[in-house]
């Protein structure tokens, strides 16, 4: 029987869609002498879909009798460039894994509205990081506290893809090495932690969390956001009286959203994509639905493309004239060299004949 194994894996999934209901598949990696992969599907097609991804054994046999605990994080690395508006996401979970059973993940890991902050080139990127143990009932700690005070909270559901374990679902506070990590309830925040973390651990985390952020006109920022929110509310202070959402989390998503829209339109036009416009163009669509009044920030972006329209214009003509200047530039230089030609001739004709050329 083999003993407690760890594993880090960086996997990246390319040209991953935004809307379809495809499964993604990474690079497969060995670990308890099996092959494992992570799987992504985007979910479907509307504004409240959302990311789904399992951790899976991957196709192939399995030697006999199988069956390995695995408790496991995944994190979502977010895309540099909207800066502080988005931090890496990170889920963890645990499950029993065997023939029968051999996905286990999350069905609600991130809605597709906040997806943008984490593509990079149409790529996604996650590091994943388990823990397999030898065959034991695994037992998994439900955070019933986290669930009561965050009812309404669209939270990240825990599913596997196939029947009912064998693995017992029971608390666990004695056998530490049964402890599993699962996501700890927070407003705006998702980390992993022990289930056996204390209550002044907790107590320690939100008085932090606390501290770095404030509310702004019904919304909770961070401190580096605070001045931006309010000179949002100062300058269109009618921006959110359609919006009715009542769940926290939600509403701060939908701000970090807004913000993460408005820097993506600060960008200069030389790094801004047409693909970025077009994106842009489907977040404001989201927001406004979403019972924003950003017409302010829709004519901005308009102006944004005729901009880019005529930059593209500009680049096209710019090209046909440096090609013409090519042309006349080597014309030049052959007219040049012919010029020399000729003046050396000139020379040799007009020279004068010696005396002894004469007599």
């Amino acid at each position: 029987m083999d003993g407690h194994i760890t594993k880090k894996v960086h996997c990246v999934f390319g040209n991953f869609p935004l809307y379809d209901t495809k499964k993604h598949y990474s690079s497969p990696f060995k670990l308890a002498g099996c092959n494992w992969c992570l799987v992504a599907v985007s979910n479907g097609y509307t504004k409240d879909s959302y990311l789904s991804v399992y951790l899976e054994l991957a196709p192939g046999p399995l030697p006999p009798r199988w069956r390995r605990n695995v408790k496991f994080s995944l994190t979502l690395e977010r895309n540099p460039g909207f800066g502080l508006c988005v931090s890496n996401k990170t889920l963890g979970r645990g499950g029993c894994f065997d023939a029968e059973n051999d996905s286990w993940g999350f069905e609600k890991f991130l809605p597709l509205s906040e997806l943008w902050g984490y593509l990079l080139d149409y790529e996604l990127s996650f590091i994943a990081e388990l823990d397999v143990y030898p065959e034991e009932p695994v037992k998994i700690i439900e955070p019933l506290s986290c669930r009561e005070r965050n009812q309404d909270d669209d939270d990240a559901s825990v599913t596997r893809s196939q029947g009912d374990s064998s693995c017992q679902v029971a608390q666990n506070t004695e056998n530490p090495s049964n402890k599993i990590l699962d996501e700890t309830c927070g407003t705006g925040f998702n980390t992993v932690a022990s289930v056996t973390q204390t209550g002044n651990d907790v107590l320690k985390e939100e008085i932090q969390r606390l501290k770095e952020t404030m509310n702004v006109n019904g919304f909770e920022v961070s401190s580096s956001q605070v001045e931006s929110v309010r000179r949002i509310f100062e300058r269109h202070p009618n921006i959110a009286m359609e919006f009715h959402a009542k769940n926290q989390q939600l509403r701060n998503t939908c701000m970090n959203f807004l913000l993460s829209l408005i820097q993506t339109l600060c960008q200069s036009l030389e790094e801004l994509s047409n693909e970025d416009l077009v994106e842009a163009d489907i977040a404001l669509t989201y927001l406004k639905d979403a019972g924003f009044k950003v017409d302010w920030l829709e004519k901005k972006l308009d102006q944004m493309k005729d901009k880019k329209e005529k930059e593209q214009s500009v680049l096209a003509r710019l090209q046909e004239i440096e090609e013409n200047l090519k042309e006349l530039k080597k014309k030049c230089s052959d007219l040049d060299a012919l010029a020399e030609e000729g003046k050396a001739e000139l020379s040799a004709t007009r020279s004068a004949p010696s005396f002894d050329d004469l007599v």
